[in-house]
């Protein structure tokens, strides 16, 4: 391990391992990494020289530019979809709808086909424009006692829908909530949308690798208005705060460098599961 060619692995992905059949460790280790690797960690570990998170430079996680609006019945749900639109009332809704390029569907559990609650289809913002309710009574009869109630009427250019549908797991949406394109089309879970950073979705990514039973959640309610986001692995809590990573397993922690984890995400990663695995 103190050798030159060794050091150099991780330093620029080239080097050497001893390979004698009294000496497979190094090797077998290496090899696991690399079986065990996602497919960021893959490409972080290719491109050193260029530099890591090189492929998610373009994506801004902070960004909100999708609005996933809640539907409340099955009849709702089929409008929306043959007539390509989204409606909200207006004071559910941040005055800055400007910002909003995409509306995904958030079905309640008594809508989704499978009872479970679901995010399925997206589509991209045409228009929008404000509407008294009685302004489209037409396509959705009025049912409520304002029919001059105000609404934002979005009108979407065709739905898509997502690879797979992205579950509740402990979190629905009430009325509405915000993200952006790249986790709503590459998530699994709905409180992974929560995610705000490039080092956050890291993370996330490596907790999946690892154990199917990670949790994600906000450290305030509305977590799209900005709070802080941790994960939950094997009874620790998992959060980045003030350029470090923090673990908290009660009644011990430990935090490690933010810019280490930029270096060799997996490599941290494990130090961090290692530690918690080890803390009693």
């Amino acid at each position: 391990k103190d050798h030159s060619f060794y050091k150099s692995i991780e330093k620029v992905n080239i080097g050497g391992l001893p390979f004698l059949p009294s000496s497979t460790t190094l090797v077998e280790e290496f090899l696991s990494q690399l079986i065990e690797d996602s497919p960021e960690s893959a490409f972080e570990r290719g491109s050193k020289q260029a530099g890591a998170y090189e492929h998610l430079q373009d994506i801004d996680f902070a960004e909100r530019n999708v609005m996933i609006g809640s539907l409340y019945n099955k009849r709702q749900l089929q409008l929306n979809l043959k007539h390509r639109f989204y409606q909200i009332p207006m004071n559910n809704i941040a005055t800055d709808r400007e910002k909003i390029e995409y509306v995904a569907l958030y079905e309640q559990k008594y809508v989704s086909e499978d009872g479970s609650g679901r995010i399925a289809y997206y589509g991209k913002v045409k228009n929008c424009t404000k509407r008294k309710r009685k302004d489209f009574a037409h396509i959705i009869p009025v049912t409520r006692n304002n029919p001059d109630e105000e609404y934002y009427f979005f009108t979407v250019e065709s739905w898509q829908r997502l690879k797979k549908p992205m579950r509740p797991k402990g979190y629905g949406v009430a009325t509405r909530m915000y993200t952006n394109l790249y986790l709503l089309e590459h998530g699994d879970y709905l409180p992974e949308l929560f995610i705000r950073s490039k080092e956050e979705y890291r993370l996330l990514v490596e907790l999946k690798r690892i154990t199917e039973k990670y949790c994600v959640e906000p450290l305030k309610k509305f977590a799209d208005e900005g709070a802080v986001v941790r994960f939950q692995y094997n009874g620790a809590w998992i959060h980045i705060e003030d350029g470090e990573i923090r673990v908290t397993k009660y009644p011990n922690a430990e935090s490690y460098r933010i810019d280490e984890l930029k270096k060799d995400t997996m490599k941290v990663v494990r130090e961090i599961t290692g530690w918690i695995d080890a803390t009693s």
